[in-house]
């Protein structure tokens, strides 16, 4: 069924998220990145088996600095969904080349990333 990869810092977010796939009957696999560093490397890792990104647009902190990599993954030719998921960037991540926006709410978040799947 593939992963999805979401490179965020707040890991509570991570785990309420993994958890609300999970009682919804999502049974993909999510892969946690902490920083705009571990989240190029498990990119890298598994592009061939990533089905979604989700990307924070502040890793870590409050400066908006993760358009690097979504440029980056664009150029390795990463051709599926990606999620803009921030609380105040999402504007500048969707024109950077996001293909998808949610609030960053676990439930709703959820449930983008479900219709994306089906």
């Amino acid at each position: 069924m593939g992963k999805i990869l979401i490179i965020e810092d707040d890991f509570p977010f991570f785990i309420a998220l993994e958890m609300k796939l999970k009682n919804i009957g999502c049974s993909i696999e999510l892969i946690y990145a902490g920083s705009l560093e571990d989240g190029q490397e498990m990119f890298l890792r598994y592009k061939d088996n990533l089905r979604v990104i989700i990307m924070d647009a502040c890793v870590p902190g409050n400066t908006l600095n993760s358009l690097p990599l979504i440029s980056f993954i664009l150029k390795e030719h990463f051709f599926g969904p990606i999620i803009a998921c921030s609380s105040r960037h999402n504007k500048e991540m969707m024109a950077s080349g996001c293909t998808h926006q949610s609030a960053k709410d676990e439930e709703i978040l959820a449930q983008v990333i479900v219709n994306l799947l089906k």
